[in-house]
């Protein structure tokens, strides 16, 4: 458990909060629509990619929500979280 804690440590510490994520996950998906392979791709293969990227999305917003709560701190803001 503390292995994946410390991931998802990792990643809130990386990222400033869960609209930059969803920036980032908007880019890719973009990327990949635009890209020769998106071409073979039919409506259901676009549709699962969208569905990825909200859902990705909401579990981004999720963590973050959650990242207090599991990485709790003395209040200073200087202080790192605790695992």
């Amino acid at each position: 458990m503390e292995k994946h804690l410390k991931t998802i440590k990792r990643f809130i510490d990386c990222y400033e909060n869960p609209e930059s994520v969803k920036a980032m996950l908007w880019e890719l998906l973009n990327g990949a629509m635009e890209s020769d392979i998106a071409d073979s791709w039919d409506g259901a293969k676009r549709a699962d990619m969208l569905f990825f990227y909200e859902s990705a999305s909401e579990l981004m917003h999720a963590l973050f929500q959650l990242s207090p709560s599991l990485f709790p701190t003395d209040g200073n803001p200087n202080t790192h979280y605790r695992i």
